[in-house]
C-alpha cells in the first residue's frame, strides 16, 4: 500500500523481467518516476486498487500529504491508463 505500491511500480519499471505480475494498492506514479526515465517498458499483469476518496494520492494527480510533503504524482487515472496501454487492454473494469 501507498509507499510500498510506489516501490512496486518503480521495480516493475526498472526490472520488469523479475516479476510475473504485481499488485499496486493506494498509489499513483510519481512525477519523479515520470520525469526520471522510469517508464514502464514491458507488459506486466497488474491488479491496481485505488480509493476515489484518497487524500494523499488522488484521481487527477496532486501534491500529496499535508503541505505537499509527499511530492507530486500523475494521478490514479493516468497511472491506470499507462498500465492499460502497456498491457494492451481495450477496457478496464472500475468498481
Amino acid at each position: 500500500m501507498s509507499n510500498g505500491a510506489v516501490m512496486t511500480m518503480r521495480l516493475i519499471a526498472d526490472k520488469p523481467n523479475l516479476f510475473a505480475g504485481a499488485a499496486v494498492v493506494a498509489a499513483a506514479k510519481t512525477d519523479a518516476m515520470q520525469n526520471n526515465s522510469h517508464a514502464f517498458s514491458k507488459a506486466v499483469p497488474i491488479i491496481y486498487e485505488f480509493g476515489d476518496e484518497d487524500t494523499i494520492f488522488n484521481i487527477n494527480g496532486n501534491i500529496g500529504g499535508k503541505n505537499g510533503t509527499r511530492g507530486t504524482h500523475i494521478g490514479a487515472d493516468a497511472t491506470l491508463a499507462e498500465f492499460k496501454t502497456l498491457n494492451g487492454c481495450s477496457t478496464v473494469d472500475k468498481y
